[in-house]
């Protein structure tokens, strides 16, 4: 799988405070255009090739909208 982008994926912390927000995955992009979404799990595949992505500087990741 070639990872063609990388988005946060936040969530409102709590309903009473909809502008503070957690990082709760992120929205990976393939180069087929398939969106997947990926746990903040250290033993996900995905997420491991994200990290290893950013780690050799061809990916950086994007703030979630």
């Amino acid at each position: 799988m070639k990872i063609k982008s990388v988005k946060k994926m936040e969530h409102p912390v709590s309903p009473d405070n909809p502008d503070e927000k957690e990082l709760t995955g992120y929205f990976l992009t393939t180069e087929n255009d398939e969106v997947l979404t990926v746990p903040l799990d250290s033993a996900n595949a995905e997420y491991i090739a994200i990290m290893e992505e950013v780690k050799a500087g061809r990916i950086t990741i994007a703030d979630a909208d």
